[in-house]
């Protein structure tokens, strides 16, 4: 997902985040939803979530690191973002040593 952030593809990073918070939480902003759940869970979501092949996922929390790579709101998650896909280092930007000669 960075990656795609990286080459120039970043519309796809969102849609790609988007896609997995679907398929893992069941709905769009699901992650929101599951972190505003009182705990312990209410018996007819937790089925709900435990119906997914991919809730073991959810136990993990592996969507809030992919997270920062989809859509971005507020000038923190722009910050994270750049730190997780771009770079300041000036070495990056000096011309390969393919193209020197």
């Amino acid at each position: 997902m960075a990656h795609l952030n990286v080459v120039g593809f970043r519309r796809y990073a969102v849609q790609f985040v988007k896609f997995f918070e679907m398929e893992i939480y069941g709905e769009e902003g699901g992650y929101q939803i599951y972190k505003e759940q009182e705990k312990p869970l209410k018996s007819d979501y937790l089925l709900r979530l435990r119906s997914n092949p991919l809730f073991p996922l959810i136990k993990y929390d592996v969507f809030k690191e992919w997270r920062v790579y989809g859509e971005v709101n507020t000038p923190e998650e722009v910050e994270l973002l750049h730190q997780n896909c771009y770079t300041n280092d000036e070495k990056d930007f000096e011309a390969s040593v393919l193209f020197k000669y």
